[in-house]
C-alpha cells in the first residue's frame, strides 16, 4: 500500500508543480494617464511614492500635457481593469485623485518562453 500511495505522489506531483507555475506566470504593463491640470508637484509627490517601489517607474511624464506613463514589471495582472485599479491606488496614495483618466493599458505575459 505505502509503495502506490509513493508511485503515486512521485507520478502526480510533477503535474502540480507545472500547474502552480503556470498560474504564477509574471505580466508587464504600461498604463497611460492623464490627469486633468497635473501640476510639478503632483508629479514629484506620485515620483517619491513610486520610487519606494520596486515594480514600477514612470516611464514617462509631461506636466503641460498632463500625461504620465507608468510601467509595471513583475506584477500579477494579468487584465485591463487589474492594472488600472492599480493605477488608480497609487495615484491616490500620492495624493492625485481628481481628473485622472486611464487611456491605454498594455499587458504582456512575461517569463520562460516569452519575449
Amino acid at each position: 500500500m505505502q509503495r502506490l500511495l509513493f508511485l503515486t505522489l512521485v507520478l502526480v506531483l510533477p503535474f502540480f508543480g507545472r500547474a502552480a507555475a503556470l498560474e504564477a506566470t509574471p505580466y508587464d504593463a504600461m498604463a497611460v494617464v492623464h490627469v486633468d491640470g497635473l501640476t510639478d508637484a503632483q508629479l514629484s509627490a506620485l515620483a517619491k511614492h513610486i520610487g519606494a517601489e520596486r515594480n514600477i517607474t514612470i516611464e514617462y511624464a509631461c506636466v503641460w500635457a498632463g500625461i504620465v506613463v507608468l510601467h509595471f514589471t513583475d506584477t500579477n495582472a494579468s487584465e485591463r481593469a487589474d492594472v488600472v485599479t492599480i493605477v488608480l491606488r497609487h495615484l491616490h496614495e500620492a495624493g492625485i485623485e481628481k481628473g485622472v483618466e486611464v487611456q491605454y493599458v498594455h499587458v504582456r505575459a512575461t517569463g520562460p518562453g516569452k519575449c
